[in-house]
């Protein structure tokens, strides 16, 4: 063995090479039981993405534009978003927000009531 050369059992352990990035979605055919890809066919003009369907195509280009088009219509509030799942996962905490406020405001004047009758008593 030579000195400048690496150990034998190194060159023995190659790594498997990286799978290829995805180009399609497999779809499933109920009858055979054979995965065929769907193809992307909407590609973004500003990026090297690709989408199967326009609205994804569509919400993707936000992205790039900046553009927020969802608004939250809770008053007070009116952030906006880009992608419509993400204003329904913000709703949700006007939802809890609303829920614990009203719990804490009844809890908290419940002894309130309760001490000041019995103060004036």
């Amino acid at each position: 063995m030579k000195p400048d050369s690496p150990p034998s059992h190194i060159h023995s352990q190659q790594a498997p090479p990286p799978p290829p990035p995805p180009q399609s979605q497999p779809t499933v055919n109920s009858e055979t039981k054979i995965v065929t890809p769907t193809p992307r066919r909407y590609k973004c003009t500003v990026c090297v993405k690709r989408f199967t369907r326009p609205s994804s195509l569509a919400t993707h280009m936000h992205s790039h534009t900046g553009e927020k088009p969802y608004k939250c219509q809770v008053g007070g509030c009116g952030r906006r978003f880009s992608v419509v799942s993400n204003l329904r996962r913000h709703a949700k905490i006007h939802i809890n927000t609303s829920t614990s406020t009203t719990t804490t405001t009844t809890t908290t004047s419940s002894p309130a009531s309760s001490a000041s009758s019995t103060t004036s008593s």
